[in-house]
């Protein structure tokens, strides 16, 4: 008497296709989004007391407009820079003998 095939182990190759093809797709969406990173410099992503402009806080804005998203109270280039460290405190950090970033 022949042996029944499963369906399921049949279509199990054509599955794993498919899923190997969505993650390699997601792979490289993810490499292209590291490379990207990758380029930035640590002045493009640390916001100091000294260096936030009114321009950084239309970014805000713009990315999210609700009230305490981002301060509490009303978002105003100020009210941003007081949650966010000076030069001094960020060097005296760095100058610890262990820091982990």
């Amino acid at each position: 008497q022949p042996r029944r095939r499963n369906t399921k182990m049949a279509n199990f190759p054509k599955a794993l296709r498919r899923v190997a093809t969505e993650s390699w797709g997601e792979m490289a969406h993810a490499r292209e989004a590291f490379r990207n990173l990758s380029r930035l410099e640590a002045q493009d992503v640390l916001a100091l007391r000294e260096t936030w402009t009114d321009d950084d806080t239309e970014l805000l804005r713009q990315l999210d407009d609700r009230p305490g998203a981002w301060v509490d109270g009303a978002l105003t280039t100020d009210a941003v820079r007081a949650t966010l460290p000076t030069a001094s405190s960020l060097s005296a950090l760095l100058n610890r003998t262990s820091v982990a970033i």
